[in-house]
C-alpha cells in the first residue's frame, strides 16, 4: 500500500494497516484462549513474551520515546511495529492449518502478479507515479530496490513451490510468473534478492532430494555447501565469482556492523535506544568511514537485523530474537521430516521462503512491507509443525454452529473495542504525515519562485499550525524550524529549534544549525560550545574541527585553534579538509 500524498508514502501507511489488522486479530486470539494448551504455543508465548518484555524495557531506557514507539522516520520499525509482528506470528501459529497455507500461496500468487506488472512498468519507465528516487527504478511499493528484490525472492520461492504442487496450465503459469520476478530481481541490480532467493530455493530443492534418496540429498547438500562458500567469497571480493557478486555496498556494511557492535558493547544491557541507531552512528563509526564516504554521510540502521537488535535493544532483545529464530528453524526441520506426499512441496516452499527472509535480514534492514511476511511465515511453520489440521479450527466437532456464532459475535465485539484506540492513534499520525506533505509541497512551490526570506502569509500560518501537531518527530520539527527561519519568522524558529534540541539533544543537524546561527550573530562563545558538543557526538568530523578552530581563532585563543587543526591533520591529513587545516595552521603560526 502506498499513499502518494503523505510525506512517507511507503512505510507509514503500511504500519497503520498492520496496527489495525493486528488489533482485530488480537481480539480473535483472546477469544480462542482455550487453544493455548498446545505445547508449541506455550513455548511461543514464552519466547514472544521474553522478546517483547526485553524490547519494552530497552524502550524505557531510550532517550527518544516517540522514536522508540513509532520508529525512525521513513522506517517505522519501533516497538509498535514489533508488537504487531508478534501478534501476527502468534495468530499464524495458533490457527495454522493446510487451508490457511493454501490461502497464503494464493495470496502470494496474486501479489506476485501485481508486482510483476508494476515492476515491469517501473523498469520500462511507465510508472504512473513520478517518484523522487535516487535508486534503481524498480522499487515496487516498498520504496527501495533492495526491499523490492527481497520480497520478490520470497514470492518467487513460494511460486515455484506452488507450481510443483499443481499441474498443467496452472503449473506453467506459476513458473512463468516466477521467472518474471527473477528477471525483475536481476534488473533491480540488487544482489541481496538473488542471494536470498538462492538460499531459499536451495532449501526447497534439498528437501525434495532428501525425500527421494538419502544419497541424492547428501550429494546435493555437498554441492550447495561448496557453491555457498564460493558465493560468499565472491561477495567478499575473493575468488572467481567476485566480478559477478561483489558490490561496494557489501563493504560499507562492514562499517555499519562494527559500529553496531561497538554500540552494543558500550551499553550491553539496554542498547543505545530502540530504533535509535542513527542517533549514535557518527559517534561509533570508525575513522575510515568518513574519510572514504564523507564526513556528513551517516546511517540509521546496522543493515543486519540481529546486530540492530543488539545495538539498539541490548543483550536480552538480541538473545530473545535469536532464540525465536532458532525455535522456528527447529520446528521447520520437524515439519519437513513429518511431511508426506504432495504436501512436501508446499511445506518446503514455506520453510524455504522463511529461510530467504532470514538470509536477507543478515545483510539488510527490517521493512514493514517485507518483514511481515517473515513473521507470518515463521508463525505458520510453528503451527503446522505441531498440528495437522485439515479443516479450519472453527469447524471442530466439539462445537455446535450456535456456539460458533456466539463465539464469532464475542470476537467481533472484543476486536472492535481493541481497534478503536488504534484508529484514534492512526488518525493522529495520518494527520501529521498529511500536513508535513502539504508543508513540503507549499514550501517547494514558494522556493522555486522566491528567495528567502519568503515572508509568505500562507506558509507562515501552515507552519505554525504544523508546529502544534501531536506525534511530530525530530525530522518533522527540524523541517518546520528551518522553514520558519527561511520565511523570516526568527522568533518562532528559535523556539521550535530550542524545544527540539531539549527533547532530542543528539540531533546533530539541529546542533549544527544552532551553531551556524550563533556564528551569524557573532556569538562565538556559544558557537564554540555547540561545535564542541557536536565533536563529542561526531568525533571524526574534520569539517566540524575546522569550525572549532575558526571559533577559537576569532576569540583570540590561537593555541587552541592550532590544536584543533592538528586534530584534523592527524586523521584526515591526506584529504582536502586536511590540506585546509594545514594551511590554516601555517597562517596562525606566521601571525
Amino acid at each position: 500500500m502506498i499513499i502518494t500524498t503523505l510525506l512517507d508514502p511507503f512505510n507509514s501507511p503500511k504500519l497503520w494497516i498492520m496496527c489495525l489488522l493486528a488489533s482485530w486479530l488480537l481480539g480473535y486470539i483472546i477469544i480462542h484462549t482455550k487453544r493455548l494448551f498446545n505445547p508449541m504455543i506455550k513455548k511461543l508465548i514464552y519466547l514472544l513474551t521474553f522478546f517483547l518484555t526485553s524490547l519494552f524495557c530497552a524502550g524505557v531506557f531510550s532517550d527518544n520515546y516517540l522514536k522508540t514507539f513509532i520508529g525512525e522516520t521513513q522506517r517505522r520499525t519501533g516497538v509498535l511495529f514489533y508488537l504487531g509482528m508478534a501478534i501476527f506470528m502468534f495468530g499464524s501459529a495458533l490457527f495454522a492449518n493446510k487451508q490457511i497455507v493454501l490461502k497464503l500461496y494464493l495470496s502470494a500468487s496474486f501479489l506476485a502478479i501485481v508486482f510483476a506488472i508494476y515492476g515491469f512498468a517501473q523498469f520500462t519507465g511507465n510508472d504512473p507515479v513520478t517518484w523522487d528516487n535516487p535508486y534503481n527504478s524498480i522499487i515496487l511499493t516498498l520504496g527501495n530496490p533492495n526491499y523490492a528484490s527481497a520480497i520478490m525472492s520470497i514470492l518467487g520461492i513460494l511460486l515455484f513451490a506452488f507450481a510443483l504442487h499443481l499441474n498443467g496450465i496452472k503449473r506453467l503459469s506459476l513458473i512463468i510468473l516466477g521467472v518474471a520476478l527473477l528477471l525483475l530481481i536481476v534488473f533491480s541490480n540488487s544482489r541481496q534478492g538473488l542471494v536470498s532467493f538462492g538460499v531459499g530455493i536451495n532449501v526447497l530443492i534439498l528437501t525434495i532430494m532428501f525425500k527421494k534418496s538419502l544419497r541424492l540429498g547428501v550429494a546435493y547438500l555437498a554441492f550447495s555447501t561448496v557453491s555457498s562458500i564460493f558465493v560468499t567469497l565472491g561477495m567478499l571480493q575473493i575468488g572467481p565469482l567476485e566480478k559477478y557478486l561483489y558490490k561496494s555496498s557489501v563493504s560499507i556494511r562492514g562499517y555499519y556492523w562494527r559500529a553496531g557492535l561497538d554500540m552494543f558493547t558500550s551499553k550491553p544491557l539496554t542498547g543505545v535506544g530502540v530504533d535509535s541507531y542513527g542517533d549514535y552512528f557518527k559517534e561509533f563509526r570508525s575513522v575510515e568511514y568518513p574519510l572514504r564516504y564523507g564526513f556528513q554521510i551517516t546511517s540509521d540502521n546496522a543493515h543486519n537485523v540481529f546486530i540492530q537488535f543488539l545495538s539498539t535493544g541490548g543483550l536480552f532483545v538480541g538473545m530473545s530474537y535469536l532464540l525465536l529464530m532458532v525455535f522456528i528453524f527447529l520446528c521447520g526441520i520437524k515439519m519437513l521430516k513429518s511431511s508426506q506426499g504432495n504436501e512436501i512441496f508446499l511445506l518446503s516452499g514455506l520453510f524455504g521462503a522463511w529461510i530467504a527472509f532470514v538470509a536477507q535480514s543478515v545483510i539488510s534492514i527490517d521493512n514493514v512491507g517485507l518483514t511481515i511476511w517473515g513473521w507470518i511465515l515463521g508463525g505458520l511453520i510453528l503451527g503446522i509443525s505441531y498440528s495437522k489440521h485439515d479443516l479450519p479450527l472453527e469447524l471442530s466437532k466439539n462445537q455446535t454452529r450456535q456456539q460458533l456464532n456466539l463465539l464469532l459475535v464475542r470476537q467481533r465485539m472484543l476486536s472492535s473495542l481493541l481497534i478503536l484506540p488504534m484508529i484514534i492513534g492512526v488518525s493522529l499520525h495520518f494527520r501529521v504525515e498529511k500536513k508535513m506533505y502539504e508543508i513540503a509541497s507549499l514550501a517547494g512551490s514558494i522556493n522555486s519562485t522566491t528567495q528567502a526570506p519568503y515572508n509568505n502569509a500562507l506558509l507562515q500560518e501552515t507552519l505554525l499550525n504544523g508546529a502544534k501537531l501531536k506525534i511530530l518527530d525530530s525530522s518533522h520539527k527540524l523541517t518546520i524550524a528551518a522553514l520558519l527561519r527561511d520565511n523570516g519568522n526568527y522568533s518562532e524558529y528559535d523556539k521550535v529549534l530550542s524545544d527540539l534540541i531539549e527533547s532530542d539533544p543528539r540531533c546533530l543537524t539541529c546542533l549544527k544549525v544552532r551553531a551556524e546561527v550563533y556564528e551569524l550573530n557573532t556569538n562565538w562563545e556559544n558557537a564554540l560550545k555547540t561545535y564542541k558538543l557536536i565533536a563529542k557526538l561526531d568525533p571524526w568530523n574534520a569539517e566540524n574541527y575546522l569550525r572549532i578552530a575558526n571559533a577559537y581563532a576569532v576569540l583570540g585563543q590561537k593555541q587552541s585553534a592550532i590544536n584543533s587543526l592538528d586534530k584534523v591533520i592527524t586523521f584526515a591529513g591526506n584529504t582536502e579538509i586536511g590540506i585546509q587545516a594545514l594551511e590554516g595552521k601555517m597562517r596562525l603560526l606566521t601571525q
